[in-house]
């Protein structure tokens, strides 16, 4: 592997680590969210608030509820991440390039 391969794979494992950091710093509040948004309650006044959600989330199951299945959107993101990082940098051919391309919307859809 050369200079630019080597570049690449750097770039690609820095891309996937922040990835996998951004999704663990945002899935608390992502959590949050899907618990609100699944409220059926129609009177403002009361419908729950973030942080009166993060609070009873926390308070029913400790900062374990708050973490459940981010290791699947952590996993995700990261993976997303190195792969798109590695095929914008490594000097590919253009069949390359497309194969690769192609590969990463697939999993983006996933």
């Amino acid at each position: 592997m050369g200079d630019n391969g080597f570049n690449a794979l750097v770039a690609a494992t820095a891309g996937a680590a922040g990835g996998f950091f951004s999704a663990g710093s945002l899935y608390p509040m992502e959590v949050a969210k899907t618990r609100i948004t699944a409220n059926k309650e129609t009177d403002p006044a009361k419908r729950p608030t973030l942080t009166g959600t993060l609070k009873e989330i926390y308070a029913s199951g400790g900062l374990p509820a708050l973490y459940k299945g981010w290791y699947f959107s952590g996993g995700q993101s990261a993976f997303e991440k190195f792969i798109h990082y590695y095929v914008r940098l490594l000097p590919l051919t253009s069949q390359e390039s497309c194969i690769l391309s192609c590969f990463n919307c697939f999993v983006a859809v996933l």
